[in-house]
């Protein structure tokens, strides 16, 4: 049956994409209802705190740098202006992700205040890894932030260049759902 190998193929690539995402077919349809899963909500809360952690660490991290700064200055007796320059600089990365976290968790927040989940359609051309450790796949020339794991999914070539509906949060443009589409959807 000559259409009998597509159809396996897009229904593996959605598989694949769906094992990547951590979502089942039960969540895909509230996606398509335009809203998140009760587990999509749970995994979103967990990324919520875990970017509250993540902030704390920097801040935490920071602190413990500019200390650990002053002590050897004061043990080589440095001119308190060379141990402030030294201090800026370490502190300019962390100023920077934190100031992205801030951002990130904020938008964040307001996709799950909203509650409300987008949909886009089209072919994903290629994957971004972008600053800061943080993954992307582009589709119809936007956007759309994605865990690791989904990007390596894309990156390897096989769901690279195909025809998908994804589902995302508008304000984070985080994807939290999608599947493969035949090339005539």
């Amino acid at each position: 049956m000559p259409g009998g190998n597509d159809t396996d193929e897009i229904r593996d690539d959605s598989e694949r994409l769906m094992r990547s995402l951590g979502i089942t077919e039960d969540d895909l349809a509230f996606n398509e209802r335009g809203e998140f899963s009760p587990g999509q909500l749970e995994r979103l809360h967990v990324d919520y705190r875990n970017w509250t952690w993540g902030i704390i660490a920097i801040v935490v991290g920071a602190c413990l740098l500019m200390i650990l700064a002053i002590i050897d200055g004061i043990q080589r007796q440095d001119l308190i202006l060379n141990r402030m320059s030294i201090i800026l600089l370490i502190l300019v990365l962390p100023v920077l992700y934190f100031l992205d976290a801030i951002g990130r968790q904020k938008a964040l927040a307001a996709d799950i205040a909203a509650g409300v989940v987008h949909t886009i359609k089209g072919q994903v051309r290629h994957p971004v890894i972008q600053p800061r450790g943080t993954y992307s796949v582009v589709i119809n020339e936007e956007r759309f932030r994605v865990r690791q794991v989904t990007f390596r999914a894309f990156r390897d070539g096989r769901l690279f260049g195909k025809v998908y509906v994804l589902y995302y949060l508008p304000q984070s443009r985080y994807v939290i759902g999608g599947k493969r589409l035949d090339a005539t959807s």
